[in-house]
């Protein structure tokens, strides 16, 4: 279980790492804060989480709680895989 989720956080975090190259940023890094995602990146980083994981995320789940860190969203992630 642990195995496999570092191997879903490494897909977020490389997503994510695709997206701002050039900051340094861990699990918990407050994502819109430090300017790591704002709206245009997130349909990106949305577009790469669901082509990856295969899922579809609604519409009304598009809310920036859903998206703070890469924990959240690992933890949203597998809110819709179940």
């Amino acid at each position: 279980m642990e195995e496999e989720r570092q191997t879903d956080m490494d897909k977020i975090m490389s997503i994510l790492q695709e997206i701002d190259p050039y900051e340094d940023f861990d699990e918990n890094t407050l994502l819109f804060e430090e300017g790591i995602l704002d709206s245009l990146s997130l349909m990106h980083l949305i577009s790469e989480l669901e082509s990856l994981f295969h899922i579809d995320i609604p519409e009304e789940q598009i809310i920036g709680s859903n998206f703070v860190t890469a924990e959240k969203i690992y933890e949203f992630i597998n809110t819709l895989i179940k």
